[in-house]
């Protein structure tokens, strides 16, 4: 059981760390260039500001687990760090509010229409698709 638990949290840090890379422009979907410098320092005490909530909360899950001894509370950790993700791909919905700018010219046709109907379909396959790949190769061999 603690296997698992360990093993959600880490998808779960994971996925927060690339919802976060992708909400403040990591190569190769979200290329932003922020007119000013202003912008873009914004953009990152905003981030900052969301995180704050998840960070306490993943404070006070290591507490309890310390001061229980039960290792299976680190699943809170997991959800305080899945938790996180999502409102970072809940806030680059609003932020965005249409199609993402990045690779579609690179994109077949078709591919270009899914992205267009479906707006957040790229970082979705950017922060999931990481995640599965992480899960594949470090984590299934070892549950």
């Amino acid at each position: 059981m603690l296997n698992v638990a360990i093993a959600f949290t880490s998808l779960g840090g994971i996925y927060c760390v690339t919802a976060m890379q992708a909400y403040t422009g990591f190569w190769p979907f979200f290329r932003r260039h922020p007119e000013s410098l202003r912008e873009k320092d914004a953009s990152g005490e905003e981030l900052i500001k969301i995180m704050i909530p998840y960070v306490f909360s993943a404070i006070g899950v290591i507490v309890v687990c310390v001061a229980t001894g039960i290792l299976e509370f680190v699943v809170g950790l997991g959800v305080s760090l899945w938790g996180a993700g999502l409102r970072v791909r809940t806030l680059e919905k609003k932020r965005e509010n249409g199609a993402l700018p990045g690779f579609y010219q690179y994109l077949p046709e078709t591919a270009q229409k899914a992205f267009a109907r479906r707006p957040m379909l790229a970082f979705d396959v950017w922060t999931m698709g990481t995640t599965a790949i992480v899960a594949i190769v470090f984590l299934l061999p070892k549950i």
